[in-house]
């Protein structure tokens, strides 16, 4: 049978716009498996005669158990509030919903495409659930508005909130198991095969997991497990069908360098023959995507759009909405949080609770910011002392405008800052308009020397609480990185994107991931 060629492009427009993608080549063979899994003693070795942990198997079953309990959750709900506003629908109503919903997601290959951009997936869940229940609240609303369509109407808004972001959080925390994702090899003509690597594992949510890397090189040797890494698996791209095949993994990632296109095209057709599935990666791309400031062979993962969304008006709106209306309720519903920890820093060390500092904000306009104080009153004393006497922490200061052991910092502040609880006065930011929710790092004014003339970029938005340099290792991505990590996220911004950036914040936030 003839290998069927599907090209695909990972988009998360908002609309009906058209974006500048990275094309990922997926060549596969659908009534035919490949090459069996043998047991071939070299690559069974390697792993102590052990197949990769988890697969697309366990995956599928997290995601349908996630989305079970999502709607659940969503009747639950749905339930309770009908019933608080003295209104008893039947249950078959509910369960018609429900199954709507599930069928139509099972249609639609929300549990045949494991591999997607959590944001891709939030805009298309939002979009097929909006359609069910609008179409289901059209049918059930012949002949005049009744108390079934105030049923269906609440599940659909709730529905249209919850499943989405609860499947998004089921990605991002059952990335951190051993079994999620679907094992991969990898297989590099060119020097992008741990860059490949390293941002499979830094996205683990994608749905891809690497399990060996085959690089072209000088010299000939056989595959053997990384000494730095002993569950990775090292070797030459001859080896990767032949140990593919002993580890049952059938999907596989091909960069090539882009001049050697006849041999490019040999290898994909014996590739194909190999694999279920072939990701092309193709090296020298000028396409973008919002985490091209680390290596360029993450960007297959990316999202890919042709213009800022930050400049479209409806965005920027429904953004604003949302900015205030959850900054409203949070600080409404964090009030004692915000006063026992108010207490705690005024008992720990002398001076205010509150810290402001001034930041730019959107067209560089400069604002207060305010945060709970985590360093003693004399701070600034303290810093130009320690770069004036320490070589080794000015270098550090000036790469991360941080210090990763600052003696600054009180005890209580030292908490505060693991778990990010001296940014929640940043909330007052947000519902006057100085911040967002999701953007930016909010950078002080004597840091624009050190931005290169980027800042033109970097202001075109509101600085946000949360962003992609949050999720991404807060502290531990230098200054420059952070600045061009910005750029991306001003240049691909959309609704879906801060939703998943948002659900992303939570367990780095809870772990400390990335604090200093």
């Amino acid at each position: 049978m003839d290998v069927v060629v599907e090209r695909f492009k990972t988009n998360a427009a908002t609309d009906g716009r058209s974006g500048v993608a990275q094309e990922m080549g997926v060549l596969e063979r659908p009534h035919e498996r490949p090459v069996s899994a043998s047991s071939t003693p070299e690559a069974n070795g390697l792993l102590g005669g052990e197949r990769p942990r988890g697969g697309e198997g366990a995956t599928r079953l997290a995601v349908l158990f996630g989305d079970l309990l999502a709607l659940f959750l969503v009747t639950t709900i749905t339930w309770v509030i009908t019933a608080w506003l003295g209104l008893h629908p039947a249950p078959w109503v509910l369960a018609i919903l429900c199954a709507g919903l599930g069928a139509l997601y099972l249609l639609a290959g929300f549990y045949h495409r494991l591999v997607v951009h959590p944001a891709t997936e939030i805009r298309d869940m939002m979009r097929i659930t909006a359609f069910v229940v609008l179409g289901i609240f059209v049918g059930l609303g012949v002949g005049g508005v009744a108390e079934t369509d105030i049923v269906v109407g609440l599940f659909g808004l709730i529905a249209l909130v919850v499943v989405p972001l609860a499947r998004a959080l089921l990605r991002v925390l059952a990335a951190r198991t051993t079994w999620w994702g679907i094992p991969v090899v990898v297989i590099s003509y060119n020097d992008a095969g741990q860059g490949i690597v390293d941002g499979l594992r830094r996205w683990p949510e994608m749905g891809l997991r690497p399990v060996a890397l085959f690089e072209q090189s000088d010299t000939s040797s056989e595959p053997t497990a990384n000494g730095k890494d002993p569950d990775m698996i090292v070797g030459e791209p001859r080896d990767a069908a032949r140990v593919a095949a002993a580890l049952g993994v059938r999907d596989t990632i091909v960069s090539f360098l882009p001049e050697a296109n006849e041999q490019n095209a040999d290898k994909m057709r014996y590739y194909a023959k190999m694999f279920r599935r072939v990701y092309e990666l193709r090296e020298g791309s000028r396409d973008t995507a919002f985490w091209t400031a680390l290596p360029v062979c993450e960007r297959f993962a990316g999202v890919y759009l042709a213009n800022a969304h930050a400049s479209h008006g409806g965005y920027r709106l429904l953004k604003r909405v949302l900015d205030v209306v959850i900054s409203f309720v949070v600080g409404i519903v964090l009030l004692p949080v915000l006063l026992v920890t108010s207490l705690l820093i005024r008992l720990d060390s002398s001076g205010p609770a509150l810290f402001k500092q001034l930041r730019m904000g959107r067209a560089g306009r400069i604002y207060s910011v305010y945060k709970f104080r985590t360093m003693h009153p004399s701070s600034e004393e303290r810093l130009a002392e320690i770069l004036a006497n320490d070589e080794q922490r000015k270098k550090e200061y000036v790469d991360f405008h941080k210090l990763s052991d600052d003696p600054r910092i009180t005890r209580v502040g030292s908490f505060l800052r693991r778990y990010s609880l001296d940014e929640l006065p940043q909330f007052w930011n947000v519902f006057v308009g100085d911040m967002s929710l999701v953007g930016p790092r909010a950078y002080v004014p004597g840091e624009i020397s050190d931005m290169a003339g980027l800042e033109r970029v970097v202001l075109q938005v509101r600085p946000g609480i949360t962003g992609l340099w949050q999720v991404l290792g807060r502290n531990e991505i230098n200054f420059q990185t952070r600045v061009e990590v910005d750029i991306e996220y001003v240049q691909n911004a959309t609704l879906w994107l801060d939703l998943y950036i948002m659900v992303r914040t939570f367990p780095v936030v809870l772990t400390g991931q990335g604090a200093g």
